[in-house]
């Protein structure tokens, strides 16, 4: 079960390391979820949730603009995910896919469900 979802807007302030295949942002605004708090009917809602935290995050006027979306995933067995995405290709996924209304939501579903290709 997810313990904690950390999703925030990112600066991005390095390539992509080779060894690590990591790159380093700098957190411009951060939101945190306390799943434990969430009743199990609405688990299911979290991805929905998700969306609509990003959404409002992005109304925040910030110091820079943000060039990504991080979303770190812990759960209580003590796995953790992480996985980012640049808001330009997040902004084509909802501008040309046809059925894709809600793409934070879409990306943050595609991160759990394939957490060793993040």
């Amino acid at each position: 079960m997810m313990q904690t979802i950390k999703i925030s807007l990112l600066k991005k302030e390095s390539e992509i390391n080779e060894e690590t295949s990591k790159a380093e942002y700098i957190k411009l605004l951060t939101s945190t979820i306390d799943c434990t708090k969430i009743k199990s009917a609405q688990l299911q809602e979290i991805p929905v949730l998700c969306q609509e935290i990003f959404d409002e995050m992005q109304t925040y006027e910030l110091q820079y603009v943000p060039t990504h979306v991080g979303v770190w995933i812990e759960y209580t067995n003590g796995n953790k995910i992480e996985n980012a995405i640049e808001l330009s290709v997040l902004n084509s996924i909802e501008k040309y896919g046809d059925q894709i209304k809600k793409p934070f939501a879409e990306f943050f579903n595609w991160t759990i469900e394939n957490p060793k290709n993040n």
